[in-house]
């Protein structure tokens, strides 16, 4: 399996492509930061975001904004122009979250990961934080005897 996920600060305004099939694909690089302090490098990454919902995130992400971005890595190795072999990483995007705005970006997306990129767990979505879950040491709910004992 071949999925890799990271995060980084989009580098330029992505691009809206249609195919000649009429397929959208959205182009957009990020910069990942490698390191920290003196040792800090930034690896930029090629993505490419086919489809509907690559269409319909386009318009939400700026440059400068922080994203996380998950799908197929991909090593491309290529001839520069100086006749030296030179290699970028591309990914096929499969799913994204936007994390957070660029300072004095335009108007939020309105849900999508823009909690100030607080990830967001599915379970909370059906069940608030804290409603039914089980506290270590403490008795079991009535719910959780599901024995078929009358008790009494």
């Amino acid at each position: 399996m071949n999925v890799w996920t990271y995060s980084g600060r989009v580098g330029a305004e992505p691009e809206l492509r249609t195919t000649q099939s009429g397929e959208q694909v959205l182009s957009f690089r990020v910069a990942n930061d490698i390191g920290f302090g003196a040792k800090k490098t930034t690896q930029w990454v090629e993505n490419s975001y086919w489809g509907k919902r690559a269409a319909a995130v386009a318009p939400y992400i700026k440059k400068g904004d922080r994203i996380t971005v998950s799908g197929e890595l991909k090593l491309e190795e290529y001839q520069k122009r100086d006749g030296t072999p030179g290699a970028k990483l591309s990914v096929r995007v499969n799913d994204l979250d936007l994390a957070s705005k660029a300072e004095g970006g335009g108007a939020s997306a309105g849900g999508g990961g823009y909690g100030g990129g607080k990830p967001i767990n599915p379970d909370d979505l059906i069940r608030p934080p804290g409603v039914g879950a089980k506290k270590s040491g403490s008795k079991p709910a009535f719910d959780d005897d599901l024995s078929d004992e009358i008790p009494f």
